[in-house]
């Protein structure tokens, strides 16, 4: 009778047991496929039927965001997960890639890591390993590529002792006829991202000028390509010695305070702008000698000079004399004017 009333107690805790389990999995979803029925698969921490997704493992998953998801190192992982031949105790990140809506594992989705790693092709169930290079203790960004998928990535903390799959989520995207938008999305699904649409650095976005154009004080520096391509700097600028003398940017086509006009009897200024300059104080033709040349005359104009005659105007010279006789006598100067040998004749 003892016993029986044993058995009895003992199978009771059990069915109370198995009870709790049930009920923890079933508000708290699923870390491993042994946390599922055996019809079942742990696919992004839901148990689903084997059908509905793909073989599971250890998985923390990424959303489909781009938010950083970080996943911890586990202490062991599912069996025939793709991380079964990893040595035990190195480090190595490994996981698979789903579609976000179907999770349906996606084959030859492009992986990478930073800092980088190996460069793997997922295989027909979506799985990657990523393992040379991997350090015990480090954080890796892991990024996942593949046509008509928007990219995703996942941050991953790899701890001693192997890591937990890390599954990448990826939006399928409806393929255009043509690049249109820069997104970094490959939207016309040829392979290539914003390919046409990219800027003169390389990505998104409209810059402030065009790298190897002209900027900063009178165009004296280029734009480059800032180290991060997101916008360009203005190198070489020359500041306030690249102006002018009145403080513009244009040649001047003559310094200020040189003379300028009629025979130099202005003087050129800055323009009001800046970029030129104006004769002031030009006298024009009040400026000119009584020939009409700029020099100074050595004598007046008409005057006697030497024995006989008087000054004029040197042919082809407006700014020389030359003594020679007058056409007639100039009466009343005591002078012999037309070189006659007379003086003052005709003139009572």
């Amino acid at each position: 009778m003892n016993d029986r009333i044993l058995v009895w107690a003992l199978a009771a805790l059990l069915a109370t047991a198995w009870v709790g389990c049930f009920s923890e999995l079933e508000g708290d979803g699923c870390s491993r496929d042994s946390d599922c029925f055996t019809s079942e698969v742990c696919v992004a921490n839901v148990c689903r039927a084997a059908d509905e997704g793909t073989s599971g493992g250890d998985a923390d998953v990424a959303d489909t965001g781009g938010d950083d998801v970080e996943a911890d190192v586990g202490e062991d992982t599912a069996e025939g997960d793709v991380e079964e031949d990893v040595p035990s105790g190195g480090g190595f990140i490994s996981g698979r890639v789903l579609d976000s809506v179907t999770f349906e594992p996606i084959e030859n989705a492009f992986v990478t890591s930073s800092p980088p790693s190996e460069q793997v092709f997922t295989d027909s169930q979506g799985r990657y390993l990523l393992e040379a290079l991997i350090e015990v203790g480090e954080t890796y960004t892991v990024t996942v590529e593949r046509v008509a998928y928007i990219k995703n990535a996942s941050r991953v903390v790899v701890e001693a002792g192997g890591s937990r799959n890390v599954d990448i989520l990826l939006v399928a995207i409806d393929c255009v006829d043509d690049e249109m938008l820069c997104d970094d999305v490959d939207n016309d699904c040829d392979g290539m991202i914003d390919e046409g649409v990219k800027n003169a650095c390389g990505t998104c976005g409209d810059l402030e000028g065009l790298p190897s154009s002209a900027c900063g004080t009178c165009g004296s520096g280029s734009w480059v390509c800032a180290e991060d391509n997101e916008a360009v700097t203005c190198q070489g600028d020359l500041g306030v010695d690249a102006q002018n003398v009145c403080g513009g940017c244009t040649p001047l086509q003559a310094a200020p305070g040189d003379p300028c006009g009629t025979c130099g009897s202005g003087s050129w200024a800055c323009a009001e702008d800046n970029e030129a300059v104006t004769c002031e104080g030009d006298l024009g033709d009040d400026a000119r000698n009584a020939c009409g040349g700029c020099a100074t005359l050595a004598g007046a104009l008409g005057e006697p000079c030497g024995q006989c005659g008087t000054n004029t105007c040197t042919d082809g010279d407006n700014d020389s004399l030359t003594c020679a006789p007058a056409a007639v006598e100039v009466c009343g100067n005591a002078h012999d004017d037309n070189c006659n040998d007379s003086v003052d004749e005709d003139c009572d």
